[in-house]
C-alpha cells in the first residue's frame, strides 16, 4: 500500500449506510490544503486497493464484496 508522507487524510470518513455485502462509506476533502492538489482517492479494505474514485469532489464510495461473515474490516480513503 502506498501512502504519500506528509500529505493529510481525508476527513470525517463514515459509514453512511450498510447493505448485506457493501458499504457506502462517505468523507470530507482536508481544510487544510486545496482541492486542486487532489486527483481522486484510494479506497482500501484490509490494506488492498478497492477502488479509485477520480476527482477531489467525489467523497462517497460504495464498496462491495463485503464478506458478511467478517467480525470487523479496516477500511481506510487516501489521496491519489
Amino acid at each position: 500500500m502506498f501512502v504519500a508522507v506528509g500529505v493529510p487524510s481525508p476527513k470525517r470518513l463514515f459509514l453512511e449506510r450498510q447493505f448485506s455485502r457493501s458499504v457506502l462509506l462517505c468523507w470530507k476533502p482536508p481544510t487544510d490544503m486545496s482541492t486542486d492538489d487532489v486527483k481522486g482517492y484510494g479506497v482500501y479494505v484490509n490494506g488492498e486497493l478497492k477502488m479509485r474514485i477520480n476527482g477531489p469532489n467525489k467523497t462517497k464510495a460504495l464498496v462491495e464484496d463485503i464478506e458478511p461473515d467478517e467480525v470487523s474490516c479496516g477500511i481506510s480513503v487516501y489521496f491519489l
